[in-house]
């Protein structure tokens, strides 16, 4: 999930919603076809088609890093 400083809570949790609902949409449809179906949530927007991976070492290392942001 890419996070921008003036996202709210509220605004965030509602981003994670609809990415889980698109996610099981996708898994109805295709069925599950990897251990790990990986969704980019940014400016409210997710993607359609997961990427799949065996383990979350696919992922580039980049993209695993933690970037914590304080709330207010």
């Amino acid at each position: 999930m890419i996070v921008s400083d003036d996202d709210t809570l509220a605004e965030l949790a509602n981003s994670i919603k609809a990415a889980h609902e698109n996610a099981e949409n996708w898994i109805i449809k295709n069925g599950k076809q990897a251990a790990i179906h990986c969704y980019k949530v940014s400016n409210g927007q997710c993607n359609l088609e997961p990427v799949l991976l065996k383990n979350i070492k696919e992922l580039d290392e980049k993209k695993r890093r933690t970037i914590v942001r304080q709330w207010q």
